[in-house]
């Protein structure tokens, strides 16, 4: 299993013509529970969670939270990505392993 590299950020990057912000979330990496901060994002957002294979394993819609928390649900280890998508059609992500 990987460890976290301390003080590293989880993702910013360049798609395409589309910019990816980076997304806060923690512990990193996590076993039952993901808290993910979304304070400077315009709400209301979507929120998914997507495994590996493109796999969408979890997604709300019209959230307003500024902290969003997801409960582990039967996902297996391995590494996910997190992405939400504001009202203004701004994408935030980052990759995040379960244990």
């Amino acid at each position: 299993m990987m460890s976290p590299t301390p003080g590293a950020t989880n993702v910013t990057s360049k798609t395409g013509e589309t910019e990816v912000q980076l997304l806060e979330m923690y512990p990193v990496p996590f076993s039952q529970r993901l808290y993910i901060r979304a304070e400077n994002v315009e709400k209301p957002y979507r929120l998914m969670m997507v495994n590996m294979f493109g796999q969408v394993v979890f997604e709300a819609g019209d959230l307003w939270q500024e902290r969003a928390s997801l409960q582990r649900s039967g996902w297996p280890p391995g590494l996910y990505w997190v992405v939400i998508q504001d009202v203004k059609g701004r994408r935030y992500a980052g990759k995040v392993a379960a244990e």
